[in-house]
């Protein structure tokens, strides 16, 4: 069995602010960058219990430098540093039986705790097929173009309902529970671990019960931008059509243009 983690960090116990997730937060951001790297291992200690041969961890968050790869599981390959061609989803292919993603949150225009989709200073909303989809979803299609199913996603209670709307039969783990932007209910960190630790057991101990979620050819993808310099900016790369004053449109044969063009046209 071979096990692909995708981490980010906002979806992290006690992580509420965004003081917490970059340097300019210091020994905030320490701590949430170590909490990131456990959470993570909670996940590696239970794939590699049940008998995995590989477990490939990807640093999904900002400039993908955040787990300490000194307290990462030494059984674990991380995958570090930016930019990667796929981004939070770099490494993933049809070589891995199955996908957790580790810390997500909630998309654009919801409530969850520190909410966006890519990028919270260029993007309001991107639309596959005219539906709307955060980053749990988006990145589990291109698992799912692999054939590969998501089978544990965690993160605050805004985001475990969406990955449950967005993927059907997941097993989610809830960390906090949130009461504003910035503010949430958040439960122990330690007690976090092994909640993780038994989530993950239970989703990886029989993986056939979750199902890829596939997107078929061709695809649509729209980027709605938050604002008009962004259009302008992005719209330097060609091909695309314009389909309202901060959206810009891709036709495409399969998912994976779709997604490698969405993270062409996000900047930030």
């Amino acid at each position: 069995m071979k096990v692909y983690i995708s981490a980010d960090i906002e979806g992290v116990a006690g992580v509420v602010h965004g003081d917490q997730i970059g340097p300019q937060g210091g020994g905030e951001y320490q701590k949430a960058r170590l909490q990131m790297t456990k959470e993570v291992n909670s996940v590696v200690e239970a794939a590699l219990a049940l008998g995995a041969s590989e477990v490939l961890v990807n640093d999904g968050h900002a400039n993908q430098r955040n787990i300490l790869i000194e307290e990462l599981h030494e059984d674990a390959l991380l995958l570090a540093g930016s930019p990667k061609p796929l981004a939070m989803m770099e490494g993933i292919d049809a070589s891995f039986d199955a996908a957790v993603f580790v810390g997500y949150h909630a998309r654009a225009g919801t409530s969850g705790t520190m909410s966006h989709t890519m990028s919270g200073c260029a993007v309001a909303n991107i639309y596959v097929n005219g539906q709307v989809m955060g980053e749990t979803a988006l990145n589990a299609a291109l698992a799912g173009y692999f054939g590969v199913p998501v089978v544990l996603v965690t993160g605050d209670n805004r985001l475990t309902g969406e990955a449950q709307g967005a993927l059907g039969l997941v097993e989610t783990v809830t960390v906090k529970d949130v009461i504003w932007h910035t503010a949430a209910k958040c439960i122990h960190p330690r007690k976090v671990l092994r909640m993780i630790r038994e989530a993950a057991e239970k989703a990886l101990s029989d993986i056939s019960q979750y199902n890829p979620l596939i997107i078929p050819g061709p695809v649509t993808i729209d980027v709605e931008y938050l604002r008009k310099a962004m259009v302008e900016m992005a719209a330097r790369v060609p091909g695309y059509t314009q389909v309202g004053e901060l959206t810009l449109r891709k036709e495409c044969a399969d998912y994976l243009e779709a997604y490698r063009w969405m993270r062409m046209m996000v900047v930030g």
